[in-house]
């Protein structure tokens, strides 16, 4: 199941990123961007999880949950770095 995730991370990821890019021509609140990115992680996470394989126990419907998230707060992380080095850059030093 763990080699599924890491063949899948790569593009659920992307996947997010690009929706989350999309949203911002109709969302001009900076603030919801982290929420959405992790609700899309959630959503991409356990759709491609279970076009690759369908979990047929409960432990792996919880692997499945929890990758998900970890797919949407990755994503998450990236908007954050991202945001924090643009605004350095567009700070004069000294």
């Amino acid at each position: 199941m763990f080699e599924e995730f890491l063949a899948i991370a790569l593009p659920a990821e992307a996947f997010v990123l690009a929706f989350v890019e999309l949203s911002k021509t109709w969302i001009k609140n900076d603030k919801i961007y982290p929420a959405l990115s992790v609700i899309l992680g959630l959503v991409f996470g356990v759709g491609f999880i279970i076009a690759t394989r369908m979990p047929a126990t409960y432990g792996e419907w919880i692997f499945t949950v929890f990758a998900s998230l970890a797919i949407g707060l990755a994503s998450t992380g990236l908007y954050k770095v991202g945001k924090s080095l643009i605004g350095k850059r567009e700070q004069p030093e000294g």
